[in-house]
């Protein structure tokens, strides 16, 4: 049963802004909560959480200005945290893919278990000729490779730069993994605010100018500690929630994540998943109600509009996604499967290219991440407020080699780029090359072993 003092210990601490937290969690109880990815040593899915927690103490009053705020994926990013332990190991190839597409264009930030880890990951890179420069090894002991979901947010904070908050994370069994918040906050020398809310890295999107989208899940996990009240004003104060949306998440799929079927690739315009009913006629209509919710929000620059793109079909009943995607200043990193209906992945490729002029489509081969519940936003993390005008100079190993290109509305997506080496046919012709000028993608290696 989970420690009901956490949460009232937590909420008499949300005005102030920590070294680091982790204290005050050592006597949190293991909490196996539904909704869970497997990680290391983990079986099957047992149990479902009982929170007997009391509710919190209500937090201070929002004022009219927002006291932090989270940025939007597709802005400038500093640096991407990926896992160096359980990713390079089991599936190294998307591993050498993502370090691959993210050089000379972000840091990348490496988190690792001691030297075994770093050795491993100089030595996987070293066979495919990738250099070290760029990034950064920090030793902070993690249990998973779901750095998404147990990694904190990184917020600008109104006059004070940035910080980072730290979620309660409801993997009571994980414990180091609910530790890296804390560690991060070390390494970068930012303070860490724990906020008395159980929210997943994977369940929270913003447009980065107020309206940020969830699911009910956020809800129904929080429902002995906060109402939906509590939730919004939560989110107001240490995101900069102005507005949010609760979505319905995707009928079956344990994690009830928002990033599973949409993600923002500007302010005012938001992708969203679409199942055809013959394929999931429950999700289907889901979706469509979803994308009713959606459509026309105010969204600080102007009716938000809404795509629809393409869901791959479950014959198997694995869940599979293209908005689960990583944004790299200019470049995109969009999961894509060696197996599914050719027309569609082409169509979601496509969609993204005409939504994102200018920028270079990575496709990475996600099908081994798809059997474990995820994919490519699931393994890795986004800094994007180090070293902003006004604020702290970030570590001179986390400051982005390059700016974020302009996306003028008039730009024409680019000339067609593929990698020589691509094992992944879109058109299922079987020549790996797709002949469409109006699409841009290049194609990952994924077949590599350790």
């Amino acid at each position: 049963m989970p420690d009901a003092r956490r949460h009232v210990r937590l909420a008499l601490l949300l005005p102030l802004w920590l070294t680091c937290p982790g204290a005050l969690r050592g006597d949190q109880p293991p909490d196996p909560a539904a909704g869970r990815r497997p990680g290391v040593g983990d079986g099957e899915r047992t149990g479902t959480r009982e929170d007997g927690t009391a509710p919190p103490t209500p937090s201070p009053g929002v004022t009219g200005a927002r006291r932090a705020r989270l940025a939007a994926e597709f802005r400038h990013q500093d640096a991407l945290v990926i896992d160096g332990t359980e990713l390079p190991r089991s599936w190294p190839g998307v591993f050498v893919d993502i370090v691959r597409a993210a050089r000379g264009r972000v840091a990348l930030v490496v988190i690792v278990d001691g030297l075994r880890d770093r050795e491993g990951v100089r030595n996987l890179l070293d066979r495919h000729g990738l250099p070290l420069d760029g990034l950064r090894f920090l030793d902070v002991p993690h249990d998973t490779m779901w750095v998404r979901d147990f990694g904190p947010f990184l917020v600008e904070r109104a006059g004070a730069g940035p910080g980072l908050v730290d979620m309660f994370y409801g993997e009571g069994d994980r414990r180091l993994d609910d530790e890296v918040p804390c560690g991060l906050g070390e390494a970068f020398g930012l303070p860490v605010q724990p906020v008395p809310l159980e929210l997943d890295g994977g369940n929270l999107l913003t447009n980065g100018e107020g309206l940020c989208v969830t699911t009910t899940r956020v809800l129904e996990r929080n429902r002995d500690a906060a109402d939906e009240r509590h939730v919004r004003r939560l989110l107001q104060r240490h995101c900069g929630c102005e507005e949010v949306v609760f979505l319905e998440p995707l009928a079956g799929e344990e994690t009830g994540h928002v990033d599973m079927f949409a993600t923002f690739t500007s302010p005012s315009t938001l992708v969203l998943g679409a199942y055809r009913p013959e394929d999931d006629p429950a999700n289907a209509a889901l979706l469509d109600r979803n994308a009713r919710r959606l459509q026309g929000l105010s969204s600080g620059s102007g009716p938000l509009r809404v795509e629809r793109i393409p869901m791959p079909a479950r014959p198997d009943g694995v869940w599979r996604t293209y908005t689960n995607v990583v944004f790299l200043n200019g470049t995109m990193l969009v999961p894509v499967y060696p197996d599914v209906d050719a027309e569609q992945q082409f169509a979601a490729l496509q969609l993204f290219t005409l939504l994102m002029p200018g920028w270079r489509l990575v496709g990475i081969d996600s099908e081994e991440l798809s059997l474990h519940g995820g994919a490519l936003r699931c393994v890795t993390l986004n800094l994007s407020a180090l070293g902003r005008p006004g604020g702290p100079a970030a570590p001179a190993l986390l400051r982005a080699p390059r700016a974020l290109p302009e996306r003028p509305v008039d730009a024409q997506p680019g000339p067609v780029e593929w990698d020589e080496e691509a094992v992944l046919d879109l058109d299922g012709a079987g020549g790996g090359v797709v002949d469409e000028p109006e699409v841009t993608v290049e194609i990952g290696v994924n077949d590599i072993r350790p």
